[in-house]
């Protein structure tokens, strides 16, 4: 049990603070808003008390106030379900992946707006559920990774243990394919073409970054198209535009629309 820090108390002040009036153990956890108490001090019930105790709950999104717990959490395993047999399936496994895994299992059905908010911060399509992902967050680091394959006990496992063991690619939300619009002149990026049209062009590129549901987005897009069709025989700059809403985004988008010109060579911006 290395992973856990240990503690003596012999602070009797503080013993009373804390309403302790007899020799014990106690756990205290971060998944949970109380703490679990042992008396009887055999080694074997220490370790079945720690075994049973140590490890997260699984927290149900689709409960008032869940969002209590997972604040105190950095880093959780999200299980996304709906109302199918398979999901149901998942769902009678939970408490042993909860007991095995060192980590906050969480659990939420689509039909809550919480999963649906979710699904999309990740960038997962509701036809895609069960989905199972992994997401940290804290004040250094921001990351998301989606499981592939059946879900079930044994690929779960491996899921985690390649979490563990860095070998997992972090999942970013991908709108289709993309492509040249003849009619429009402009490129329609995705976020896996980003890299090869934008940061690895050998040209110019004047992106205008969206929402579709943005007015504003809406009344320029076509300016957009017209400047692009007026400079299209210039070989030295090409027109994109990137939907923030559907595509990952590595810049600072506050506002949109949001004009960003990648200059060729230094990438100056």
């Amino acid at each position: 049990y290395s992973d856990f820090p240990f503690y003596h108390c012999f602070d009797l002040l503080f013993q009373d603070e804390l309403d302790i009036h007899v020799e014990q153990i106690r756990i205290y956890s971060d998944f949970d808003q109380g703490d679990r108490t042992l008396t009887d001090f055999t080694r074997k019930n220490v370790e079945s008390f720690i075994d049973e105790y140590i490890r997260p709950p699984i927290i149900d999104l689709d409960i008032e106030d869940s969002n209590k717990l997972l604040s105190n959490v950095d880093t959780s395993m999200i299980f996304f379900l709906n109302e199918n047999e398979e999901s149901k399936q998942i769902e009678e496994i939970l408490p042993s992946i909860s007991q095995k895994l060192p980590i906050a299992i969480v659990k939420t059905h689509l039909k809550r707006s919480v999963a649906q908010g979710l699904l999309n911060f990740i960038g997962v399509k509701p036809e895609e559920l069960p989905k199972v992902a992994i997401i940290k967050i804290s004040s250094d680091d921001f990351s998301k990774y989606v499981m592939d394959g059946e879900i079930n006990e044994e690929n779960v496992n491996t899921f985690f243990n390649d979490y563990e063991l860095m070998r997992l690619s972090q999942h970013k939300k991908n709108e289709g394919e993309g492509g040249f619009d003849n009619t429009t002149n402009v490129y329609k990026v995705v976020q896996k073409t980003y890299d090869s049209l934008v940061i690895d062009s050998d040209i110019h590129v004047l992106m205008m970054f969206f929402r579709p549901d943005c007015p504003h987005c809406i009344n320029f897009k076509s300016s957009f198209a017209e400047i692009a069709g007026i400079l299209s025989e210039n070989q030295n700059i090409i027109f994109g535009t990137y939907d923030v809403s559907q595509n990952e985004v590595n810049l600072v988008i506050k506002k949109v629309p949001n004009f960003w010109l990648f200059k060729k060579g230094d990438k100056m911006i």
